[in-house]
């Protein structure tokens, strides 16, 4: 085993043994899971019968695009024009402003949930922020912001989904490169599907894999952590002046 792969399996060893437990109130799971866990499944028997969601591939993506709409409850035009966000995390709610930048890019943010399967539930969001960071979200601000704080929660809670999510991006285009039109949403989902990649088996990590998921790791960790970091330091500061 070269380098390259014993310092990926020892940066998924380390961030697995660091796993934190997030808090999650039902609303958060898919349905299928809640209705696994209302007839008593849980665990490991969860785990294995709560597969990633999948789409008619003859329906066009407007035509997925809406049943992903209303499953979610995102109201029909997806909560697009709404000055709010509004999300939950366990017994705390919060919002943040759905700003122009965001809108842009959440625009193809949900068609990859459509291509890629992951849920809209915590683990799922921080799957497919692994999943477009390994394939690139070019010019879209709001989509790296958003997404290297997905990936760095999911180095905490879901160390092993978040890894694979990143390798099948590194191994996938996304629809960050080709930007949003109506002629993208007349494809069907089969063809979108085929284009991006996404129709074949999970390739295997590669050692350059194992080398851009430390390093967007460590970037990711960095970035939100260095704030807090400076106020503790600062509160220090001035609390020891």
């Amino acid at each position: 085993m070269g380098f390259a792969d014993q310092f990926g399996e020892r940066f998924a060893r380390t961030v697995t043994r660091k796993r934190l437990t997030v808090l999650r109130s039902p609303s958060d799971e898919p349905r299928s899971v809640r209705r696994i866990r209302r007839d008593g499944l849980t665990g490991a028997r969860l785990r294995r019968r709560a597969p990633m969601a999948h789409y008619d591939e003859a329906l066009t993506l407007r035509e997925a695009r809406a049943q992903y709409f209303e499953a979610n409850g995102f109201g029909a035009d997806g909560g697009y024009a709404a000055r709010w966000v509004k999300l939950r995390a366990g017994p705390i709610r919060f919002a943040i402003p759905n700003t122009t930048a965001r809108v842009r890019a959440v625009r193809l943010h949900d068609l990859h949930h459509l291509m890629t399967g992951y849920d809209t539930n915590w683990r799922g969001e921080f799957e497919i922020s692994a999943w477009e960071i390994a394939g690139s979200c070019r010019d879209y601000v709001a989509a790296w912001i958003l997404n290297l704080g997905g990936l760095a929660a999911g180095l905490f809670t879901y160390p092993r989904a978040v890894f694979r999510a990143f390798v099948r991006g590194r191994h996938s285009p996304n629809f960050y490169s080709t930007g949003f039109s109506d002629g993208l949403l007349e494809q069907t989902v089969g063809d979108a599907r085929g284009a991006l990649r996404l129709d074949g088996a999970l390739a295997a990590a590669t050692p350059g894999d194992r080398v851009a998921f430390a390093g967007w790791s460590l970037g990711a960790l960095l970035l939100y952590t260095a704030p807090l970091v400076g106020l503790v330091w600062l509160a220090s500061r001035l609390l020891g002046s």
